[in-house]
């Protein structure tokens, strides 16, 4: 009976810093695995060797980031306040964290368009990584009726594209300054999940 080969190592955190890194360097286009070794101090070949390839470390950062965003949520999640204030909170968050990765973001964007025409793309299960806190938020405003009826799962998920993907095409597609775009959003999508 032939033994079945070990699983493949997932990218260690050194990759992924160094994906970071790239990324923030020469944006997704210009992400290469030469570059993601360079940046781990590290050869490719050493990379080839261990089954890595650029599209899985970039798709472990694109993770990563999401559970940090995930994370930066729980403040909100925790906070007295009635739904509403506590999603004002949210959207604030999810707005600072997507201008402390805007590269990220943008790579993520683009990869994204790739995967859409055929390349590796991320997990469709990750996206809700962050939906979930904000599911959980819909669930508690409308409970206590400071936010709009609908359906938690689907809020959860428009809220963290609204928030997240709008302050990025804010932040890059229009230049607008990072106070004005979170501004605009936070204000704007409490207003429009709010009651009264």
């Amino acid at each position: 009976m032939n033994a079945r080969p070990p699983a493949k190592e997932p990218p260690e955190p050194k990759l992924i810093k160094a994906a970071r890194k790239a990324v923030e360097a020469h944006g997704y286009a210009g992400l290469t695995l030469e570059r993601i070794a360079a940046e781990a101090d590290v050869s490719r070949v050493t990379l080839h060797r261990r089954g890595h390839s650029k599209d899985e470390i970039f798709n472990a950062l694109a993770v990563q980031v999401r559970e940090e965003h995930r994370d930066a949520l729980w403040p909100a999640l925790t906070a007295s306040g009635d739904g509403a204030d506590r999603l004002r909170m949210a959207v604030t968050k999810i707005c600072d964290m997507c201008e402390r990765d805007l590269h990220v973001m943008l790579a993520t964007r683009a990869h994204l368009d790739a995967a859409a025409h055929g390349a590796n793309g991320p997990d469709p299960q990750t996206n809700w990584i962050v939906a979930e806190p904000l599911q959980v938020l819909a669930r508690d405003g409308i409970a206590d009726g400071s936010l709009r009826e609908g359906d938690p799962e689907v809020l959860g998920a428009l809220l963290v594209n609204w928030a997240g993907w709008t302050y990025v095409h804010l932040r890059t597609a229009f230049g607008w300054k990072q106070r004005r775009a979170r501004s605009v959003v936070v204000d704007q999508l409490t207003a429009a999940f709010a009651v009264g």
